[in-house]
């Protein structure tokens, strides 16, 4: 017997999606992928305003700027090396000790020369200073960790848990409020 030709099939509308506006969470979750920092500073030539965009250090960018940041990184992880978690003086005296660095730093963060940065006001410098430490965190604190060794990350771990240690599993403990 022969089959039957098959009927054509109609076509599928296509449906009209329209994409929903992205939530606040989401424009945090965008932040996290996309960490470059816009910022506006005075122009230290004209005193105009200007746009600048710090960004994060992308992967050869990264391996350049851990040779040169080597003094820096290596500073910072001896002068944390005996604090739990490193105070804003701690990475200020740092930053100072290795100003010309840093300049370098951010000069490449923020494509701009080192000259035009350091003659920002002070307010501006500090702003690109902050936002260039909040885009690269990470490579950041991944290196002066590393510098610093085991012994600053079993500290940093000993700071952050309970002042108060659960006893040991299957014993019993008379203050009914501590269950593990």
């Amino acid at each position: 017997m022969a089959r039957k030709p098959a009927k054509p099939r109609k076509p599928r509308k296509a449906r009209n999606i329209t994409p929903k506006p992205a939530p606040a969470s989401d424009a945090k979750a965008l932040e996290i992928l996309d960490p470059d920092i816009a910022l506006e500073v005075a122009d230290p030539d004209t005193g105009k305003p200007v746009q600048i965009t710090v960004r994060e250090f992308r992967f050869r960018e990264g391996l350049e700027i851990r040779a040169l940041a080597g003094p820096l990184i290596a500073d910072l992880a001896a002068q944390v090396g005996d604090e739990a978690e490193p105070s804003g003086g701690v990475v200020e005296a740092a930053l100072a000790a290795h100003g010309d660095l840093w300049l370098e730093i951010a000069a490449r963060a923020c494509g701009r020369e080192v000259d035009w940065l350091a003659r920002l006001r002070d307010a501006d410098a500090a702003k690109v200073s902050g936002a260039l430490w909040q885009a690269n965190m990470g490579f950041f604190v991944r290196h002066i960790v590393a510098e610093a060794g085991p012994g600053w990350m079993a500290r940093l771990s000993a700071s952050q848990t309970s002042s108060q240690p659960l006893p040991p599993r299957g014993t019993e403990t008379s203050d009914p409020s501590r269950t593990h």
